[in-house]
């Protein structure tokens, strides 16, 4: 039996919504707007963002067992071969080209300084006899924090902490880690207004509370899951007080990594806590220095590091993660992983105009306020405990719940607002209940959480509705799709 064409017909009529509302930019100027990154290193391939002011002569860095690691860093600024480190002036970020097409230096720089507790306050220091280094450098959605977004949009930031420790033995220098990696949360806990949620030992998770309460159990237990290679990573919400807007919460997830050279008899050994896989390719630093040391880390053999097996590994995993997420219905997440993939192997022209009114659209908006909508349901549950309770900034939160509410309603009342329509007075008044709550007591109830989390459950029906819309516009992008993600085995 043929079904209601009239569902068909409204199918068309949003897509070609999205089409006039998006559309509206050549593909020819969207190419231009991407970033070209200057070449600054022949030997490693690193690459910075802008251009350095004034013309500077490329020299290939020596190459040798000899000149690893942090000895090579020394050498090389002690030679003067290569300006390493960074002036307070250079708003530069640097990586591999891939990394730096679509962001932007400036916001990354100035989330660095809203976000400077969380990074390390010495990124140089001597341990009894052992050198320490450690630099932040930025991971997931920063790839996308571009010109045409802004910092009040971020509502999850992802970090990892590269720790090189350069000395004689191996477990001194994973207790100095350790010890590092804990003194670290417990002082953003007890010395800033930031929430600390966790510190997560592969599946295990150290609340404050049980940090504070056994320190050393604590340490034992990340020593031990440092050496059997699992993920040591910071939970916590971060309080941002930016210069123009109010105070917020961000969600902040930091991970540690420890890199230790040992002297040996041809020169420098290296062992890595997790093993060095595909860091490289995910990963926007703020200066050459942090991004030369994780290359002589990984003792990277080829001229180029998109040509070696790290490369082909990570270009598979973004396979995977676009087949997944494609199968799983969610565009947005597909098409990303997909730029990523394009921009490591130069494919990247025939879909980015696609991606770029993605990352613009309607969609996107959805899915940064899906963000702010989980960091406030996190600071609620995070204030069942006594120590952030008191610790929560009430009146932010507040307000995050207000920049929520009220976009989300004027969405809602909108024409865009095409999809799921019986559910708009039912969203309405579950704010209504939690806004008479709110101003009845002060602060976000328990019961607020189950109330946000049905809403942002809608929403983002709302934002895969309007990414599948948009992506049906663009013939090429979803065949690149479809093509990462067949829906029939082949």
């Amino acid at each position: 039996m043929t079904g209601n064409p009239l569902n068909a017909v409204v199918l068309r009529m949003k897509t070609a919504a999205q089409y006039f509302d998006l559309w509206r930019e050549r593909d020819a100027e969207l190419l231009s707007a991407i970033n070209e990154p200057k070449l600054t290193d022949l030997r490693l391939q690193i690459f910075r963002h802008p251009p350095p002011p004034t013309p500077t002569v490329l020299q290939p860095s020596h190459v040798g067992s000899q000149w690893r690691g942090l000895a090579l860093a020394a050498r090389m600024r002690a030679a003067a071969l290569v300006p390493m480190a960074s002036s307070k002036a250079d708003v530069a970020i640097y990586g591999l080209q891939a990394c730096l097409r679509l962001a932007d230096h400036r916001q990354l720089h100035e989330l660095q300084s809203e976000l400077s507790d969380f990074m390390p306050a010495r990124t140089d220091s001597r341990v009894q006899r052992y050198d320490c280094n450690a630099m932040t450098a930025f991971c997931g959605d920063a790839l996308f924090q571009a010109s045409f977004t802004n910092l009040q949009m971020v509502h999850s930031v992802e970090l990892r902490e590269d720790h090189f420790i350069q000395g004689p033995v191996e477990h001194e220098a994973v207790s100095i880690h350790c010890q590092h990696v804990l003194q670290a949360v417990i002082w953003l806990h007890q010395k800033t207004q930031h929430i600390v949620e966790a510190l997560a030992l592969g599946r295990a998770r150290w609340s404050v509370s049980d940090l504070l309460r056994g320190p050393r159990e604590a340490l034992t237990a990340l020593v031990g899951a440092l050496q059997t290679g699992v993920d040591v990573c910071l939970h916590a919400y971060a309080l941002v007080q930016g210069t123009s807007a109010p105070p917020r919460y961000v969600t902040l997830t930091k991970s540690y990594h420890l890199v230790h050279f040992s002297p040996a008899a041809d020169g420098q050994r290296v062992r890595c806590w997790p093993k060095r896989t595909t860091q490289i390719f995910e990963s926007i630093f703020l200066s050459r220095e942090h991004v030369t040391y994780c290359l002589e880390a990984e003792e990277t053999t080829v001229p180029d590091p998109l040509s070696s097996w790290r490369a082909r590994k990570r270009s598979e995993l973004l396979r995977e993660r676009v087949h997944a997420a494609h199968r799983g219905g969610r565009i947005l997440p597909a098409c990303r992983a997909l730029l990523l993939r394009s921009f490591m192997d130069g494919s990247h022209k025939p879909i980015l105009p696609g991606v770029s009114r993605l990352l613009r659209s309607t969609a996107a908006k959805l899915a940064s306020l899906s963000n702010l909508n989980r960091t406030i349901q996190g600071i609620v549950s995070c204030s069942k405990s006594e120590e952030n309770r008191i610790k929560c900034d009430q009146k932010a939160l507040a307000g995050m719940f207000h920049a929520y509410r009220v976009p989300t309603l004027d969405y809602l009342a909108s024409d865009s607002c095409c999809n799921f329509e019986a559910m708009r007075s039912t969203v309405q008044a579950a704010f209504y209940d939690v806004l008479t709550d709110l101003r009845q007591q002060g602060i976000l109830t328990q019961d607020s959480r189950f109330v946000l989390e049905a809403v942002d459950d809608y929403m983002r029906c709302n934002e895969i509705a309007v990414a599948n819309q948009l992506v049906a516009n663009d013939s090429k992008l979803l065949d690149q799709l479809r093509a990462c993600s067949p829906l029939t085995p082949a």
